[in-house]
């Protein structure tokens, strides 16, 4: 039941990027009048932050700095000093965590809301914009281990949210760039990718919650099969996986998808 509500409500996001200025197909006129001035402003800021005594943030810091992830932490909702940071410097409570795509600059804050709507029309700062931000699929919860954790960001042809991702059709690329850090409020990981593929949204890859185990690892078998690319990586019992969505931005209901396997 809940697949089904989720694919609903799947559907019904798509049907709105449709009809929205801000949907999976932009106009090079629309991207050129809201979005020409920034380069990834918001990346780059990130490794400048100073906020009262707390010193700016390094970009190494930026992506260790969370603490272990351990059942105590989460029991006593300990956030990290540095998502603590980021929330103060964007005055939004609902960052989740820190993404980075190694060699790339797909460096963001994610967000999460209580749908996986908002922030394909809002920025980190909670306002209106088309660009939207990199989110956290709302069925996602920080303190699990999910079998499968879902990130979003639009394609923008500015370079900016998940533009990036589309380098990945590269073989060379695929080879040179296969490590993901996503550092949590609650823990740090780093994630090895295993897939990038071209994909209609049939294909029901944002899936959060299964049945049984054997129904995540025939969803992981297929997130492999699909790859352009072979990686050589072995996936399937005991694997956690994290996937990247972004639109095509050829199809509306075309999306690229990085997959990748938690390694530490």
């Amino acid at each position: 039941m809940r697949k089904i509500i989720k694919k609903s409500m799947y559907f019904t996001v798509l049907l709105a990027s449709l009809l929205l200025p801000s949907g999976c197909v932009y106009t090079t006129l629309i991207e050129d009048q809201a979005h020409k001035p920034e380069t990834n402003e918001h990346a780059i800021d990130l490794f400048d932050l100073k906020l009262n005594d707390v010193d700016a943030l390094t970009e190494s810091e930026q992506l260790s700095g969370a603490a272990q992830f351990t059942d105590e932490l989460i029991q006593e909702r300990i956030i990290s000093p540095h998502i603590a940071a980021l929330r103060e410097r964007y005055e939004n409570d609902e960052i989740v965590g820190y993404l980075y795509i190694e060699g790339t600059d797909i460096r963001y804050p994610v967000a999460q809301h209580t749908d996986n709507s908002f922030y394909l029309y809002h920025n980190i700062y909670k306002r209106s914009d088309s660009a939207g931000w990199v989110f956290l699929d709302y069925e996602n919860d920080i303190t699990r281990e999910d079998p499968n954790t879902i990130i979003y960001g639009h394609n923008m042809r500015q370079n900016i949210r998940f533009h990036g991702i589309r380098h990945f059709q590269d073989r060379d690329f695929f080879d040179t760039h296969r490590y993901i850090t996503f550092n949590t409020a609650y823990g740090e990981s780093r994630w090895e990718i295993f897939s990038f593929y071209r994909t209609n949204i049939d294909f029901f890859y944002i899936q959060v919650h299964f049945d049984s185990d054997g129904d995540f690892y025939e969803l992981l078998a297929e997130m492999a099969a699909r790859s352009m690319h072979e990686s050589g990586i072995e996936v399937g019992k005991g694997d956690r996986v994290l996937t990247l969505s972004t639109c095509t931005n050829n199809a509306r209901d075309e999306r690229f998808v990085v997959n990748a396997r938690l390694i530490q």
